[in-house]
């Protein structure tokens, strides 16, 4: 699996992008290398005729990030190498990428925004991560950003963009032109008022299977500080007029609070409903990971109400980092039968025993209702981890993984037992990435959560 094609503007622009960083100033660069052995008593993850197998990863890594002039760029990229050795599937190569720039071409009046993100996503979102429900998916934006500073007190910002989204193998490509207006307000110095207004048009390749749409959004907002937490209110109502299928239209809004209960200590609630579609979901989950898991939805040409409701404790300690969250999710598709319901549950625990050694413990369990043709899904997994730098860059990770899936879906089911071993020098692990990783709390901790090693 190895096709990157995002669009042909997009690969210029970034081209462009990163020249100009270079000759403008010096940029940060991380390389990583990594090999690591995997050791599954169910690498296909089927419900019967479990066999053996033993997986080789190797991968190759570098980040760069320029914070200095008028570019700011953070851009990830990583190639990776897998290998069955008992032929459960056939070698696998994966590339991400994951870039993200603002170029400030008149201070305070005129910026050009970009991001691209290359990785690997799940074909039908409610089967087993393996290579056959893999497909490489593409997302890119860009567009510059207008500002008119009306006042000292007011702004007004003006947004066209271009998207492009690409599935390698589900047939919903499709190119969005998007443009957003913007007027704040600071009613004082900790809390801000706003109007918000946008309309996109989206024009999907295979227009036969998936009919182009015009959706419209209009919104007040508003955006407090106080000096333990930050809330913010959206309320407004979105209008989707589509080319054959029925129009759609209804209130949407969102609550954002974030807790901080102590210096090291935090809560974040989350609470939406909205009127989106799989790009813009996508986009959200790559800015904002904590709107809800990207692996819920099922990649289609379809608009769908998301409703969803989330809490998050964080705390990180000097020797202890831990996470725990519940999310409760309900995706209502217009025309597929894709409806679910989704209740999910997790922990995450890090806990660094000497300054060469570390442990951590994940947990989550996953169910999920499809309700249109009344199939139910109950995922569990725990694992354990165990690390030690050799190293201020090297260092050596062991992890145990058991996880089990019980399904009214016939075949659906399976359980695995899995070990993983790695060796990695500089940044990153030695696993391929993929989007939607849950609760990133850390890099650290995102890193024991691979593919190998989590949902």
């Amino acid at each position: 699996m190895y096709s990157w094609r995002p669009a042909s503007t997009g690969s210029a622009a970034i081209v462009v992008l990163l020249f100009y960083s270079v000759n403008a100033s010096a940029l940060i660069f991380e390389p990583g290398v990594s090999g690591g052995m995997k050791y599954s008593d169910n690498a296909a993850l089927t419900a019967n005729n479990k066999e053996d197998e033993w997986i080789f990863t190797s991968s190759v890594r570098g980040s760069v990030k320029e914070t200095g002039g008028p570019l700011t760029v953070d851009a990830a990229s990583s190639l990776s190498f897998v290998n069955y050795r008992n032929n459960t599937f056939s070698d696998q190569y994966y590339f991400n990428l994951d870039m993200a720039s603002d170029w400030t071409l008149l201070k305070n009046r005129l910026n050009l925004n970009m991001r691209d993100s290359f990785v690997q996503r799940k074909v039908d979102s409610i089967e087993a991560v393996t290579p056959d429900n893999l497909q490489d998916t593409n997302v890119f934006s860009i567009g510059p950003e207008v500002i008119f500073p009306i006042t000292s007190l007011q702004r007004l910002s003006l947004k066209p963009e271009y998207r492009n989204f690409y599935y390698e193998e589900t047939d919903a490509e499709n190119q969005q032109y998007a443009f957003t207006a913007n007027w704040n307000y600071q009613l004082f110095s900790q809390a801000k008022i706003g109007v918000s207004g946008n309309a996109t048009k989206v024009d999907f390749d295979d227009e036969k299977t998936n009919p182009n749409y015009t959706s419209r959004n209009a919104s007040v907002t508003a955006s407090f500080r106080q000096a333990r937490s930050d809330y913010s209110i959206n309320l407004g109502v979105t209008n989707v007029d589509r080319d054959r299928f029925g129009n759609q239209e209804g209130s949407t809004g969102s609550f954002n609070w974030l807790l901080n209960l102590t210096r090291r200590s935090s809560v974040r609630t989350f609470i939406a409903s909205e009127l989106t579609d799989t790009g813009i979901n996508t986009l959200n989950a790559l800015t904002a990971p904590g709107r809800g898991d990207v692996n819920d939805v099922q990649v289609s040409g379809d608009v769908f109400r998301n409703n969803t409701a989330r809490a998050e404790y964080i705390r990180t300690d000097s020797t202890l980092n831990s996470n725990l969250w519940v999310e409760l999710r309900n995706l209502d598709y217009k025309e597929t039968l894709e409806d679910r319901e989704i209740i999910s549950t997790g922990i995450s625990l890090r806990y660094q025993v000497s300054a060469l050694f570390s442990t951590g413990f994940n947990g989550t369990y996953i169910r999920t209702r499809q309700t249109d043709i009344k199939r139910r899904d109950n995922e569990y997994a725990v694992s354990g981890s165990i690390e030690y730098r050799l190293s201020r860059k090297l260092r050596t990770l062991f992890n145990i993984r058991l996880q089990n899936k019980d399904s009214t879906s016939r075949g659906a089911e399976y359980k695995e037992f899995s070990t993983f071993i790695s060796l990695v020098y500089g940044i990153g692990g030695a696993y391929p990435s993929r989007i939607g990783v849950r609760n990133p709390v850390s890099s650290r901790q995102a890193e024991s959560q691979s593919r190998f090693v989590s949902r």
